[in-house]
């Protein structure tokens, strides 16, 4: 029963420590996404900004699609 302990995947950290490096990591993805926002306006990092590499910004139906997907992740939320 001890050595079955001493394997367990998180026993290295607390859950306070993953917490912190979570609230850190979160911070740093959110700082550049502001910064990009900031420096190269609204669609830096949005749906039909810079990365498209399907093509679908130049559809005409992008604001149905945009809809689509907010409404797909908030069913995947509740799911």
């Amino acid at each position: 029963a001890e050595a079955a302990q001493d394997t367990d995947f998180w026993s290295w950290t607390t859950t306070g420590t993953l917490f912190v490096i979570q609230i850190l990591a979160m911070h740093w993805a959110e700082g550049n996404r502001k910064a990009d926002f900031e420096t190269q306006g609204l669609s830096a990092n949005y749906p039909g900004g810079r990365f498209d590499p399907l093509g679908y910004a130049k559809r005409s139906d992008l604001e149905t699609l945009k809809v689509k997907e907010v409404m797909n992740g908030r069913l995947a939320m509740l799911a």
